[in-house]
């Protein structure tokens, strides 16, 4: 990365948005580095650079970014990754999984974070 890239990836990681930094440094590389920052800034990628593996690297970072994530782009294997990077909060994520994509393997991963929910919950009482 430039000098430059690198100044505003910075201002990304210190709580700045990416609408703030010009275009010209919006780049697909850039992009993907954002997203390890703060999944939620896909919002923010310029619509053409979007792909799966943009989509993958956001909730990889955060499971609620999802709801973020363009419902073109909300595949199974998105969604899937989704869930698996969200211990705590699967159930909400689950509320922005298209009906026709969820699978009884995503409801069980529901239903096993609720337990070790639980049990985590039980082990600080």
């Amino acid at each position: 990365m430039e000098e430059d890239e690198d100044f505003y990836l910075g201002t990304v990681e210190y709580g700045g948005d990416l609408e703030s930094i010009p275009y010209k440094y919006k780049t697909y590389k850039f992009c993907l580095e954002i997203l390890k920052v703060d999944g939620c800034l896909i919002k923010e990628v310029p619509e053409h650079l979007i792909d799966e593996e943009m989509c993958l690297e956001a909730v990889r970072q955060s499971g609620f970014a999802l709801q973020c994530v363009p419902l073109k782009f909300r595949s199974e294997k998105v969604c899937l990754q989704a869930l698996l990077s969200s211990l705590f909060i699967s159930k909400d994520v689950m509320e922005f999984i298209p009906a026709h994509i969820q699978t009884e393997e995503m409801k069980n991963i529901v239903s096993n974070h609720e337990e070790e929910c639980k049990k985590i919950i039980e082990f600080f009482k």
